[in-house]
């Protein structure tokens, strides 16, 4: 007796068990008997209809990975950056939304980018599933090879695991990239520049120098020296005569005298006995006076070659003055644009011409002018042969005395 030979099964001739069979080997390892509840549910009302589903909502792109939905990825992936794109990038710069306007079209975006997919995921998934289990049956002769086939299909585990990893890796780098971003060079502090005690006090030197060459000359005192008296901060008083000096006293400086020495001389004392330490006295204070003199005969000396020294480089000044260049006295006014580029072009065109164009800027109640003229010119018969000349290159010409 002779076997029937077989038929490819197919989905519509299928009873519920074959069915649930198919639907287990498509949806794979993963979540199974969940989806396959709703899947029942949806082949009973014979259509998918929206249902909610929290991986879809929550992690719309890797679910969608996962499942091998790849044409609506793609397609969410286009809708999401074209909405940014249009909303948030042109839109932004065509109607400058304000911050309120800014924030709540943000948060409509990411309501409509989660909420779609949450309702319309499962849907999406069943209707994949149909696709493929249709494919398996009619590619394979018997069932059970077109539930291998689907189970070869459907997503697995190690899948799920490859997603998260790469989750975590990017999740890393953008980590990264807002720490490099936030990272600031230390600052580094300014240190105040270190003061010269040496050249504050040359110039406090420099400058009581002056103020005692400045001041008159007593008969009576000596002038004295600018660098002891910048280097203390009030004059020694002299000391008052003693009625009787002893011979101590007028011993003569075993080293050079210095300085502070020479602001407080002692006067001499004619009444004394005649010493050998008496001489040496009046012979220190020439050379003193001698060192001190041309100290302050010096310094005044370059006072008056200074302004001798001016004159002549100034005395040009004036005679250059004496003979301005002729003013000229006629232009041509060629237009007045409200268009910079206009104003630019017919400029440019002026200047290829070989005439002397230039441009103005005039502010009016309606804005801002450009007022091109040319010129100018010194007697009005060049003005009106410049004139004909600008009315050839198809411009406006109107000569005017300024």
């Amino acid at each position: 007796m002779a076997e029937a030979p077989q038929t490819p099964t197919s989905l519509d001739s299928s009873n519920e068990h074959t069915t649930s069979a198919l639907y287990r080997a498509a949806i794979g390892p993963v979540n199974t008997e969940y989806y396959l509840n709703i899947f029942g549910k949806f082949e009973t009302a014979n259509r998918a209809s929206a249902k909610w589903n929290w991986a879809a909502a929550i992690s719309t792109i890797n679910w969608m990975l996962f499942r091998k939905l790849w044409i609506p990825a793609l397609a969410y992936t286009g809708c999401v950056l074209g909405v940014l794109l249009v909303v948030f990038g042109i839109g932004g710069l065509v109607f400058k939304f304000s911050d309120p306007v800014r924030v709540g079209l943000a948060v409509l975006f990411l309501a409509a980018s989660v909420v779609m997919p949450g309702f319309f995921g499962t849907a999406l998934f069943h209707n994949a599933c149909r696709r493929k289990m249709a494919h398996a049956l009619i590619s394979t002769p018997t069932l059970t090879e077109a539930c291998t086939l689907l189970n070869r299909q459907a997503s697995q585990r190690p899948r799920l695991m490859g997603l998260a990893l790469a989750n975590l890796a990017l999740l890393g780098i953008v980590i990264g990239i807002i720490a490099g971003l936030r990272r600031t060079d230390p600052e580094v502090p300014v240190e105040a520049p270190p003061i010269d005690i040496q050249d504050t006090s040359e110039a406090r030197n420099i400058a009581v120098g002056r103020a005692l060459e400045d001041a008159p000359a007593t008969p009576s005192t000596a002038a004295p020296d600018p660098l002891a008296a910048a280097s203390e901060p009030a004059p020694a008083p002299v000391p008052a005569p003693s009625p009787a000096p002893t011979s101590d006293s007028l011993a003569p400086p075993t080293t050079a005298p210095t300085p502070a020495a020479v602001t407080a001389p002692v006067p001499p004392a004619p009444t004394l006995p005649p010493l050998p330490t008496v001489n040496t006295k009046p012979s220190q204070e020439p050379k003193a006076k001698a060192n001190t003199t041309p100290k302050t005969e010096a310094k005044p000396a370059p006072k008056p070659s200074t302004p001798i020294a001016a004159q002549p480089v100034a005395a040009p000044k004036p005679a250059a003055a004496v003979t301005p260049p002729k003013e000229a006295v006629y232009q041509i006014n060629v237009g007045l644009f409200a268009d910079e580029n206009n104003a630019r072009n017919a400029k440019t065109k002026l200047m290829d011409a070989g005439l002397k164009a230039y441009t103005e800027e005039a502010i009016y109640p309606r804005g801002k002018r450009t007022r091109v003229r040319v010129g100018p010119f010194e007697t009005q018969t060049e003005a009106d042969a410049a004139a004909e000349k600008i009315r050839n290159l198809g411009l406006e010409a109107a000569v005017f005395k300024q």
